[in-house]
């Protein structure tokens, strides 16, 4: 194995982890403005419900 097969297989390594690591860096992103908005009905029901219980109590 020569220089040229190392630098080759060290470049498509680095090349195929800083894609894996953004695509979970654009994943994350993209999901954060969900998580920090108002949750809808349809996104939590759960939290509907807990709400709906409260409600019910006053």
């Amino acid at each position: 194995m020569n220089n040229e097969d190392t630098f080759n297989l060290g470049l498509a390594f680095f090349l195929n982890t800083a894609l894996i690591v953004g695509f979970i860096l654009a994943i994350s992103l993209s999901s954060l403005p969900q998580w920090q908005n108002t949750v809808t009905p349809d996104e939590a029901p759960t939290i509907l419900n807990s709400s709906a219980s409260l409600s019910k109590n006053k």
